[in-house]
């Protein structure tokens, strides 16, 4: 698998304004202009910036990277931790063909949600984002076929669904605490931590 941080010679955390900027300096030294020759080191930089620049391809191209790199540091979210979902193929081809069929399936999404000293004490009103990707129905999670790639993922095999939902806790609050939530297509379980 390409990847796609070594091409533009950046940090895995790096910013939108480092991304443009390698990929600026880059570009000058490797545009077919510029270097008077045919090159797929271009090709590779511009695929690498296409990626990297556009938030949800960067996300679902991050956690496909992960599987492949030792010690690899996905990003944290401060205020909440989702622990994997455990699913095995029938349950990926469930999940392709309720999408293809747009049947709807509650999930139960189980996530750790932080709360600092002082929202313990008050309580906490908030908005929280559940990221949650999934096998494209369109390309059965394959990314496409050897002279095409998916549309609909870009070639990733998953596609964003993130599940954004309010939430509020009221005191008294204590580390450990449990409450359940049920969005109109899932169940959120979600658990009190105190912020390291």
């Amino acid at each position: 698998m390409k990847n796609y941080y070594k091409i533009l010679n950046i940090p895995y955390n790096a910013n939108q304004d480092d991304i443009k900027s390698a990929y600026r300096r880059l570009a000058k030294r490797y545009h077919p202009d510029v270097a008077n020759r045919r090159s797929n080191d271009f090709v590779r930089l511009k695929e690498a910036f296409d990626i990297l620049s556009d938030a949800l391809k960067r996300k679902l191209y991050d956690k496909k990277l992960s599987l492949n790199i030792k010690n690899w540091t996905p990003f944290h979210n401060q205020r909440i931790n989702v622990h994997p979902v455990k699913q095995d193929v029938f349950d990926d081809l469930v999940d392709v063909i309720s999408d293809r069929f747009h049947i709807v399936r509650k999930k139960t999404l189980h996530f750790d949600l932080f709360l600092t000293d002082e929202e313990f004490k008050k309580g906490l009103k908030t908005t929280v984002t559940v990221p949650q990707d999934k096998i494209c129905p369109r390309c059965f999670g394959f990314g496409g076929t050897v002279f095409t790639t998916c549309r609909d993922c870009n070639g990733l095999g998953m596609i964003n669904n993130d599940v954004e939902f309010k939430v509020k806790v009221t005191p008294p609050l204590s580390p450990g605490q449990e409450y359940e939530i049920t969005d109109k297509n899932n169940i959120l379980r979600f658990c009190l931590r105190r912020s390291k």
